[in-house]
């Protein structure tokens, strides 16, 4: 039996805690064993902050790097080589990070969400670009009453 100084010197091992706590459920993504993740490693959060953040689309590299912090890098390669779909693979790293974040998700729902967010994404696009298109529209009625009042645009009598 060890004593309670040999209990204080010995070093607690915290990965290996937290590895027994996790669940071991896996789901099939395209023949690959994705593990559902329980923890968010702290880079794959700083770089989904970057992202987001970013006005660049998401690449498939940035959705790889993503997947292959939350799930591991073999995974990620598997997933590569098995070459899913861009809508698949977007669920996929939606599930992944609400999972890793503590909020149990199926992958259905994960996919589910990832409509609705699409959509709005959609929406709020075609809204922007209609804000524009009206913007440049009254720009170009302004300029034409301008023009027919005899006024060049400077203001000056022709």
């Amino acid at each position: 039996m060890p004593t309670a100084r040999q209990k204080v010197d010995s070093q607690f091992d915290v990965a290996a805690f937290m590895e027994s706590k996790a669940p071991k459920e896996s789901i099939n993504f395209f023949g690959v064993s994705v593990p559902v993740p329980t923890d968010t490693p702290l880079g794959v959060t700083l770089q989904a902050r970057m992202a987001q953040q970013s006005e660049e689309e998401a690449t498939q590299q940035n959705v790889l790097e993503l997947l292959a912090g939350l799930l591991g890098q073999d995974i990620a390669d598997q997933i590569e080589a098995a070459n899913p779909g861009v809508k698949a693979c977007g669920v996929l790293l939606l599930w992944a990070y609400r999972n890793a974040g503590g909020e149990k998700m199926g992958f259905p729902e994960a996919f589910e969400e990832y409509e609705a967010n699409e959509a709005a994404a959609r929406e709020a696009a075609a809204g922007e670009v209609e804000g524009k298109a009206a913007a440049n529209r009254a720009e170009r009625r302004a300029a034409a009453r301008t023009t027919r009042n005899g006024k060049t645009s400077g203001g000056t009598s022709r």
